[in-house]
């Protein structure tokens, strides 16, 4: 049976392990949300499948008008292409919209930090706001800009890569190839990384190091752990600094899986953010943690359309 108290759109947001997904209706009210095992070794047609058998199941059950979709990765989002995705080692080139327009309904793609971002400022932490950034910090870092009110993509769509500002000339080696980037030194993957050259690999507590277990020892008064930390988010505050001076936001929101360490992460940001601020830039300037979670990036996917109607 449809249920038909206005139509509605789903929200994909896929990521490296799950893909989670919900019906979001004119409100901005999740109707039905689910998580799902994205299974991705198993090849991205099989992922795909998952997706259709995702839109056709909820097109059964709900007047569902379009879908929209978060991934992490280069997403052109003009054609629906996904040229390249970290969590997706084989999704070189996926024209993901053709293949699940088949299925009969208008799809949207966008970067997942986008999807984050726009979630936030709907339904979430960014609620009130017209200029705010998102930053999310996982294995890597993404971001995304709201400027009054709308998202902002720049020329070719790939506006918000804070992970790759650089915070140290010739520093680290990033996942990009480049040297320096803010996510090679306070990405989950890179504290990970810091703290297997620290500790040493050989050590007891490397062997299923993650950073939570990293934050736990912190917590604990490890001062190897401490101080793994406290450069992350010196750089992390520094690369704010920036993003301050540039945007010159009313409120940054973090999401991802490394906020979840609350003022223990945001805290130390915003100190050191504030400290290397260009002070008019950062006046009343609010740093906040998301409060959608895991639900950001599908009501944010489910709200493409809309930005995409009113752009």
């Amino acid at each position: 049976m449809i249920v038909n108290n206005k139509m509605k759109s789903l929200g994909i947001d896929i990521g490296g392990t799950n893909i989670k997904y919900g019906v979001i209706d004119t409100n901005n009210k999740l109707v039905f949300s689910k998580f799902i095992d994205a299974e991705i070794k198993s090849g991205k047609d099989s992922v795909i499948e998952k997706l259709k058998s995702i839109i056709c199941n909820c097109k059964r059950n709900y007047d569902i008008s379009y879908v929209g979709v978060g991934i992490a990765g280069l997403v052109d989002k003009n054609r629906g292409i996904v040229l390249s995705s970290p969590n997706l080692p084989d999704w070189n080139n996926v024209h993901l919209k053709n293949k699940l327009e088949e299925l009969g309904l208008p799809v949207i793609l966008d970067n997942d930090a986008n999807c984050f971002i726009l979630g936030e400022y709907i339904a979430g932490a960014g609620q009130g706001y017209k200029d705010i950034l998102g930053i999310t910090i996982g294995t890597g870092i993404g971001g995304g800009i709201i400027v009054h009110g709308k998202l902002y993509n720049g020329k070719n769509n790939y506006a918000g890569e804070f992970g790759h500002t650089k915070v140290v000339p010739n520093g680290r080696l990033c996942n990009c190839g480049q040297k320096g980037c803010i996510e090679a030194y306070a990405s989950g993957f890179a504290v990970t990384k810091i703290a297997q050259e620290k500790y040493g690999a050989h050590n007891l507590k490397c062997k299923r190091m993650t950073p939570k277990i990293l934050y736990e020892l912190a917590q604990n008064g490890d001062k190897i752990a401490q101080k793994i930390y406290k450069q992350a988010f010196y750089y992390l505050g520094i690369s704010m600094s920036n993003l301050i001076n540039i945007f010159n936001p009313e409120a940054i929101i973090f999401g991802g899986g490394m906020s979840k360490m609350g003022d223990f992460m945001l805290k130390q940001v915003e100190k050191i953010a504030m400290e290397h601020s260009f002070k008019p830039s950062a006046k009343n300037v609010e740093f906040k943690l998301a409060k959608l979670g895991d639900n950001a990036g599908i009501v944010g996917a489910g709200n493409l359309h809309y930005q995409a109607v009113a752009l």
